[in-house]
């Protein structure tokens, strides 16, 4: 049996800190694409620290990985 679960993230970007041509791009980005975007940070930063691996350790009934959606 294979369970696929969304992870739903608030992304609050600071509109002192941020350039201005930064959200103008943001705003102008297609939504799946920055869907993409975003779910590639957070992934790629949670690959760097090999959280998978710790959340399957000592699993022996199920696997987690990412889906290829």
């Amino acid at each position: 049996m294979k369970l696929t679960h969304n992870v739903k993230i608030n992304v609050e970007f600071h509109k002192d800190n941020t350039p201005d041509s930064v959200l103008s791009a943001l705003v102008n980005f297609p939504e799946k694409e920055l869907e993409k975007l975003l779910t590639g940070v957070f992934t790629s930063a949670l690959d760097s620290i090999n959280a998978l691996d710790q959340i399957n350790a000592n699993n022996s009934y199920a696997k987690v990985s990412w889906s290829n959606d």
